[in-house]
């Protein structure tokens, strides 16, 4: 395609591999073809960056991503590559919930980890949407009228001298 936008064109082409017929070791599967499994091992980056495995738009399949070096922190001044974001100063891939297939009557979220090293992104992670006794709601969360919600709190309300925050019930 020369002049763009260029839509994609179905074609019926043979292939090498496909879920029913693997590759072998040390290969994967990519576009329908077997090809060497990308990896960084022997690629240098330079003092400060580490390497990924960029993907790549390309016209003719197979398409494998191949090395490039990102920044391993980032701050203001650094940014990270797009499609990914700066957490605790190091950049990592955005989670979403975009892929996420729940189970009826469940919602995908993303779930706050705590951990030793950071970063620490959020997972996603599949709650319920309704509740009861039975189908309790996940920590954080309280059962109110039937739904999971989160739970109330007057941790970030500022209220002015002499007043005092507290949860009451809504008519």
């Amino acid at each position: 395609c020369i002049q763009p936008p260029c839509p994609l064109i179905p074609t019926c082409k043979p292939t090498t591999c496909s879920s029913h017929s693997p590759c072998i070791p040390g290969e994967v599967c990519l576009d329908g073809y077997c090809v060497t499994e990308p990896t960084c091992k022997g690629f240098p980056c330079p003092e400060g960056q580490e390497c990924y495995l960029e993907d790549l738009i390309c016209i003719q399949p197979p398409c494998p991503p191949i090395p490039s070096c990102k920044p391993i922190t980032c701050s203001s001044h650094s940014p990270c590559i797009p499609g990914e974001v700066c957490l605790d100063g190091y950049c990592v891939t955005e989670p979403t919930c975009d892929k996420v297939h729940c189970p009826e009557g469940q919602e995908c979220y993303l779930e706050d980890l705590i951990c030793i090293q950071p970063p620490c992104p959020p997972i996603p992670t599949c709650k319920p949407t309704t509740c009861s006794s039975h189908s309790p709601c996940i920590p954080g969360e309280v059962c109110l009228d039937g739904y999971c919600v989160t739970e109330p709190t007057c941790e970030r309300v500022h209220c002015p001298d002499g007043e005092e925050c507290y949860l009451e019930d809504v008519v």
